[in-house]
């Protein structure tokens, strides 16, 4: 099957990355959210799981376009079948997505690479990922700047 990219919206959250076009399928596991399931855009059923950081601040997610035969393969199975069934379907490339807690996803890149993504697609996606803090950091910067000046004006109006 030819790999198909996978679309996020900045901000949404990874098992409902792309309002407009996405829909949620199944979930098949959770901690206090999905960490992996079935979501299906553009009539393309698409795996994800987070693959690192489901405790942490920043989480990666990879999403992998599922054929229909892998989609009733891992509907069908359970246990070590299971877990070795998915593990197949996320093998080479795909989307991979970083997610900020209290944000959602922040940036995303797409790779061909077989089974990790390749040294490229990393460091475009950590890239990402350091534009969208420096925009915080100057849009924080700003705001200090801002209330700072206007804390500051009533005292200089007084004079």
């Amino acid at each position: 099957m030819t790999r198909q990219r996978f679309e996020i919206e900045p901000g949404a959250l990874p098992w409902f990355p792309n309002h407009p076009t996405t829909t949620f399928e199944v979930e098949y596991d959770r901690y206090d959210r999905p960490l992996m399931g079935v979501v299906r855009q553009r009539d393309v059923d698409f795996l994800f799981r987070c693959i690192s950081g489901e405790l942490e601040q920043f989480s990666v997610w990879k999403y992998v376009a599922l054929d229909q035969i892998d989609r009733e393969l891992l509907d069908s199975v359970a246990g070590d079948r299971f877990a070795e069934t998915a593990a197949s379907a996320l093998t080479g490339g795909g989307t991979l997505a970083v997610s900020l807690a209290g944000y959602g996803l922040v940036a995303s890149c797409w790779y061909p690479g077989p089974l990790v993504a390749s040294d490229d697609a990393m460091r475009d996606l950590m890239g990402q990922v350091d534009r969208f803090l420096d925009g915080m950091r100057d849009g924080f910067d700003s705001e200090r700047q801002r209330l700072s000046q206007r804390a500051t004006a009533p005292l200089a109006a007084a004079r």
